[in-house]
């Protein structure tokens, strides 16, 4: 299950299988996507997430965007703003490249 008080999102996703396994392997970049993260760490910045308190169960710990994004440009240097098909709701995602999620419409 997966909530948070600066989205509107709520809803039951996957855990760390709902992100390719290549995840995680970009560089970080200039608004901190992509940074490592722990649950409850508050490590994320510029309205970033850390995976590990969006995603119930989560082994990736990594800095993504949940509704800060309307195109790519908005996630910086090698991010991708995406809506995920699979999911129900109207939301946009800001993730690395690596974690582009299959099905995933890039904006």
């Amino acid at each position: 299950f997966a909530t948070g008080p600066q989205a509107d999102f709520a809803g039951c996703i996957g855990g760390s299988s709902f992100f390719p396994a290549e995840c995680g392997t970009d560089p970080v970049n200039e608004i901190g996507l992509g940074a490592k993260c722990s649950k409850g760490g508050g490590e994320c910045e510029n309205g970033l997430q850390c995976t590990q308190d969006l995603l119930e169960g989560s082994d990736l710990g990594l800095c993504i965007g949940l509704n800060t994004c309307q195109t790519s440009s908005d996630c910086g240097t090698d991010g991708i703003c995406c809506s995920p098909s699979q999911i129900d709701a109207p939301i946009n995602l800001c993730v690395p490249k690596s974690c582009l999620i299959p099905g995933c419409d890039v904006k």
